[in-house]
């Protein structure tokens, strides 16, 4: 007898990481144990559970691509580009992830703001205010798991680095 799929199911199933990339050299990478987005496509790959989708999401303003052997993380399509019309947006990339991983990208606001959690190397504000969840090398595949669980700021963290003036924690 085949197994009845539920929606909720499927909406789970339907999830992924999102790992947004950043612009190569950018001075917010200088003080990060992550220099490239190479090294973030690879360390995500290396530490992320292998039955859990993961999509990499580039900055739309880098200029630099990895060569394609070089590269382990499916691509989400980026908008406003020719070679890949009707890709999606940020706001479209984050409605399906589950969290996202980053360096210390912009896009954490964003993310954070939509309700979804965020992992990052830092430095980061929101790291700072408890809002981001820290990583590093050495405690990826942990902090990954952590997050598959269920990880979440609390709503004093995200309100004091969204600046919306409400603390309480």
């Amino acid at each position: 007898m085949a197994k009845k799929t539920t929606k909720k199911a499927k909406e789970i199933t339907d999830k992924y990481i999102l790992v947004i990339g950043q612009v190569g050299g950018c001075k917010e990478l200088d003080n990060s144990e992550i220099r490239g987005m190479q090294q973030l496509d690879n360390s995500v790959y290396r530490n992320a559970p292998k039955d859990t989708k993961v999509l990499f999401r580039r900055d739309p303003l880098a200029t630099e691509a990895p060569h394609p052997l070089h590269t382990h993380l499916e691509r989400f399509p980026l908008p406003d580009n020719a070679e890949n019309q009707g890709a999606q947006s940020i706001k479209d990339a984050l409605s399906g992830a589950l969290f996202v991983i980053t360096i210390n990208s912009i896009s954490i606001i964003e993310a954070i703001a939509a309700g979804i959690p965020c992992l990052a190397f830092g430095p980061c504000t929101g790291i700072d205010e408890g809002a981001v969840h820290q990583t590093s090398l050495k405690t990826l595949k942990k902090d990954i798991a952590e997050m598959v669980k269920g990880w979440k700021p609390s709503e004093g963290a995200i309100n004091r680095f969204l600046g919306t003036g409400e603390n309480y924690d």
